[in-house]
């Protein structure tokens, strides 16, 4: 978490872009994601950049990471399944993107947060759809 939002917050603080102007450094939010996700240091393999990514969002868009973590605990209340949590949180920064009516700019950001999340998570959907994915508790 900590590693995308001092990121982000380090963009901001580069660029000296105000908060209200955030479309202008967005897409530097994904660097610290894809690091992540494609780790040098791991032979190009790494985590699935869902805390990393919170902390991106945290950082440019607090509303919605608060929207999305309320997704978050609702899901995984209801499911008790983390990797499913996690997608349809994502998920739904796409769908607060049009509602909020953001830009193009943020709205693509959105949905690229939303396709890395889906590569991430192809093995858990794939255990979704066959009822062998994990539940905590």
């Amino acid at each position: 978490f900590l590693k995308g939002y001092l990121s982000a917050s380090l963009a901001f603080t580069l660029y000296l872009a105000s908060r209200d102007r955030v479309e202008q450094v967005v897409w530097l939010g994904l660097l610290p994601i894809l690091g992540h996700v494609f780790s040098p240091f791991l032979g190009w393999r790494g985590g699935k950049g869902i805390a990393v990514g919170a902390g991106v969002l945290c950082a440019f868009y607090p509303p919605f990471f608060l929207a999305m973590l309320l997704v978050w605990v609702l899901v995984f209340a209801l499911s008790r399944i983390v990797s499913l949590s996690s997608m349809l949180a994502v998920s739904s920064s796409v769908i607060f993107s049009f509602v909020f009516r953001k830009n193009t700019t943020e709205i693509s950001f959105f949905l690229t947060l939303f396709l890395i999340t889906l590569w991430t998570h192809r093995q858990n959907i794939q255990r979704l759809l066959t009822g062998q994915e994990r539940r905590i508790f």
